[in-house]
């Protein structure tokens, strides 16, 4: 019995030692992105795809550039941006594009080499995944 116990508070104490934690630390570097879904506008639908580049600095800001096309209209643009990692390695996005406010909510591969995110704003159904390109400086 006394086996057991111990070996079930080894098991508990590796289970605790093993858990994700993270940080807007976790998220830095050179990242290449893309993403598509559909909107809807003032009662029309749009159909919505991207690809582009982004740096985070691992203090919570970001800033990028892609190419985006909407129901086939390309655009080029800039963005600038801020978010949020937790410790469980979840978290939000903020990000200013050519002049509106777009909200992701964000999940983070431990060591900070992917990104899972969906927009949030209503009305909106785009999501896609960010690949870190670089290693970082610790």
């Amino acid at each position: 019995m006394s086996h057991t116990l111990v070996l079930v508070a080894l098991v508990a104490a590796s289970a605790v030692a093993q858990t994700p934690t993270c940080s807007n630390k976790t998220v830095r570097g050179v990242y290449t992105f893309a993403n598509s879904g559909t909107a809807i506008v003032d009662g029309n639908l749009y159909f919505f795809a991207a690809a582009g580049k982004l740096t985070a600095d691992g203090e919570g800001n970001l800033e990028g550039k892609d190419t985006a096309s909407t129901n086939g209209r390309i655009e080029r643009r800039s963005f600038t941006g801020t978010y949020t990692v937790n410790e469980d390695c979840t978290g939000s996005v903020r990000m200013r594009v050519q002049g509106f406010v777009a909200g992701f909510d964000v999940v983070v591969a431990v060591d900070g080499k992917e990104l899972q995110f969906i927009q949030t704003d209503p009305g909106v159904i785009i999501s896609g995944t960010a690949k870190r390109q670089d290693t970082p400086p610790a």
